[in-house]
């Protein structure tokens, strides 16, 4: 519109470019496609909310705009605490800023190019791998999205994350729910492991295709009773590692009207339980699971186990097993499965 009716051509001059059709003719990035890669611009604008926290002014968003021009604003989102944290941040990088021209004016300045790719490599190690110091500074932080909305989001819950790569492994990152989304779980996944973060790295910067199968050989075989009614049977189940020493079992629930015994006591002695949830099968592995999963901690019963600490069992027999009766619903006739995460403490001889 500037350009057909006021003969205004627009340029835009961003931190970060990523690559659309056309881009090189009207944008410019310190860092954008004319020199870096675009998976690895991918990788960064997918968590650049840790940035945005980091960038933000004490004012409130702006959601509209009078026909002068002036700007409506809206009521603060973003509780005064964090906005406290933020400004010495600010402070600093414009300490560092000054005291860098000042170092190049005495000496001599770098390529455009040195410092492109030394800002790449910066917000990158922010973004993926944050130090210990740098975690605990960002607790608590959360990003509010503007667009007339007072909708905002944490920036990362590492309890949360923790549990979350227990039940589900490195595929429990989830994009599509208000109830559980955070901004930035590469920062979860360095405060779990260092090797998990520099996987999703990888696989944003190459392009890697991970399978659930691929990430761990490490299985355990376990015997399952299913029944319905009167009718039963036995069946081996395999339980995959997740994290942290855990594996998840996953079996059919049928239409919630499938009860389960899982055999702990055939192969361990002692064992931990971390949940037990019940899951549409639709919604496992999805972007919403964890909205639609059901916590059956509280129904669930152990036959010859005994709860020597909390949440850890020790099996008095072979016979030992956990039951597990969803409570079956009318309205709800979708098949579903059980997920009982637990982490082996002793193996039977």
């Amino acid at each position: 519109m500037f350009q057909d009716e006021r003969g205004v051509e627009i340029q835009g001059r961003y931190l970060l470019a990523a690559r659309i059709p056309g881009w090189e003719r009207h944008r410019k990035g310190l860092l954008d496609p004319s020199w870096c890669d675009d998976r690895a611009l991918g990788g960064l604008v997918m968590y650049i909310a840790l940035l945005e926290d980091l960038c933000t002014s004490d004012e409130g968003s702006v959601i509209d705009y009078t026909d002068e021009g002036t700007p409506v604003q809206s009521a603060h989102v973003i509780a005064p605490e964090q906005d406290a944290r933020v400004k010495p941040v600010q402070d600093r990088c414009v300490d560092f800023a000054r005291d860098a021209e000042a170092h190049f004016a005495a000496t001599r300045r770098p390529s455009p190019l040195a410092l492109r790719t030394t800002a790449l490599g910066a917000l990158g190690r922010l973004l993926f791998f944050p130090s210990e110091r740098e975690v605990a500074y960002l607790d608590g932080f959360r990003l509010d999205m503007n667009l007339a909305t007072d909708d905002s989001y944490a920036l990362f819950d590492r309890e949360e994350g923790l549990r979350g790569l227990r039940r589900r492994g490195l595929f429990f990152m989830e994009r599509g729910q208000k109830s559980s989304l955070r901004m930035n779980y590469p920062i979860e996944l360095r405060a779990a492991a260092l090797e998990l973060s520099v996987a999703l790295l990888g696989q944003h910067r190459y392009a890697l295709e991970f399978a659930r199968s691929d990430m761990t050989f490490r299985r355990e075989a376990l015997t399952v009773l299913v029944a319905r009614g009167q009718e039963s049977a036995l069946h081996t189940v395999e339980a995959r590692a997740t994290h942290d020493g855990f594996y998840a079992l996953i079996v059919p629930a049928g239409a919630r009207d499938l009860n389960l015994g899982v055999m702990f006591g055939r192969r361990y002695t002692w064992l931990q339980v971390e949940s037990v949830t019940l899951i549409p099968r639709e919604a496992l592995h999805g972007s919403d699971e964890s909205a639609r999963t059901e916590d059956l901690c509280g129904s669930v019963r152990y036959e010859h186990m005994a709860e020597r600490a909390p949440g850890v069992w020790e099996c008095l027999s072979e016979s030992a097993f956990l039951f597990v009766a969803p409570t079956p619903k009318p309205a709800d006739r979708a098949p579903h499965v059980c997920r009982i995460v637990f982490r082996p403490l002793a193996t039977r001889p």
